[in-house]
């Protein structure tokens, strides 16, 4: 399951859809109020993306599946995790605190200055918008199917109701952290005192990226999450042959 970030929809993951359903089934989706997902006038809105995302699963028939949440996608992604954990073989949270409400966390969010007010500056690094302005223009396309969203990113980022140490401490769900090494919105340093809550995670930096490493730098993107997952794979394999000895 792929959830987007607030800059995106499903079309998001189309440099990762051909890649990963050579060996997965990958399913992309519009959040709540995103892209071809309605939400009603005044309706919950974001308060509803991990029952939504339990109900798509439902309905799809899927039993225990892997996540790759980016930026907003992330809180989903994590909030499911925390919600059903059974559901879940692996997490990857990419350019995102996903939520995560824990103080060492907040310090750092705090410290930081507010991110950039342009989407696209805040979206993609300088290298990328400089150097692939046909990128640049797709990525502005993309965002451009969406409404318009008034709530604050920094005030999303610093909320206080995610969860917190003890929760993902116990959540035993191996999880793979994914951050540009220039992310005005969050920084490896804070990728990394998130991954240090986690009982089973480890962060990655993507170097010369920004906020998108999925689409800045989408071979080295999939490539490095199609193996984190292939992990899950390989154990599953073994646990089947221990139950045929």
């Amino acid at each position: 399951m792929f959830a987007h970030g607030r800059n995106g929809n499903h079309l998001t993951w189309w440099q990762q859809v051909p890649a990963f359903s050579k060996y997965f089934q990958a399913v992309t989706f519009d959040h709540r109020g995103f892209g071809q997902s309605f939400d009603v006038e005044g309706g919950p809105g974001r308060s509803m993306f991990v029952s939504d995302l339990l109900a798509l699963v439902d309905y799809l028939g899927l039993g225990r599946i892997s996540i790759v949440g980016q930026s907003m996608g992330g809180w989903t992604a994590l909030g499911f995790a925390v919600a059903h954990p059974e559901r879940v073989a692996r997490l990857v949270l990419a350019d995102t605190t996903a939520g995560i409400a824990d103080p060492c966390v907040l310090r750092l969010i705090q410290s930081r200055p507010e991110p950039p007010q342009g989407f696209l500056e805040r979206g993609l690094s300088e290298i990328y918008r400089q150097e692939d302005p046909a990128g640049t223009f797709l990525y502005s396309q993309i965002a451009a199917l969406n409404p318009p969203h008034v709530e604050p990113l920094h005030s999303l980022l610093q909320s206080t109701e995610g969860p917190q140490a003890d929760v993902l401490a116990a959540l035993n769900v191996p999880t793979l952290f994914l951050v540009g090494e220039h992310d005005p919105v969050v920084s490896p340093e804070m990728a990394e005192a998130c991954a240090g809550l986690f009982a089973n995670a480890v962060v990655e930096v993507f170097r010369g990226a920004g906020h998108s490493v999925y689409f800045e730098q989408p071979r080295y993107f999939n490539e490095r999450v199609l193996n984190f997952l292939a992990a899950e794979i390989s154990e599953t394999e073994k646990k089947v042959a221990r139950g045929r000895l």
